[in-house]
């Protein structure tokens, strides 16, 4: 997400990465689908017993998506708000993480 602003300077410079390669549309989904399945992954083994249920507390963050989501669509459109979708990013990841920390050890 965080190469979707820099696109155009970064092809100029002979950068490559998926932005560039496939456009800002595939790199939007790729996107989501990297912070969906550890969501999928954590409500899997949570439902397969190997972790604890308190562990769900770390898809609380996951609510953020729809927001950064909308903003990503907008940004694909030619639509400004890319760059607070960036900040909501970085609290997502990191919420996400201390509850993942905070579940494990409560568990």
């Amino acid at each position: 997400m965080n190469q979707l602003p820099d696109r155009a300077t970064d092809a100029r410079f002979g950068r490559r990465h998926l932005a560039i390669a496939y456009g800002s549309r595939v790199a939007a989904l790729a996107y989501l689908f990297i912070v969906f399945f550890p969501a999928m992954l954590l409500t899997g083994l949570v439902l397969a017993g190997v972790l604890p249920r308190v562990i769900l507390f770390a898809l609380v963050p996951f609510s953020m998506l729809l927001p950064i989501a909308l903003r990503l669509k907008s940004f694909h459109q030619g639509g400004p708000g890319l760059i607070p979708a960036l900040g909501m990013n970085v609290f997502f990841v990191n919420a996400a993480m201390l509850l993942i920390v905070v579940g494990l050890s409560i568990g």
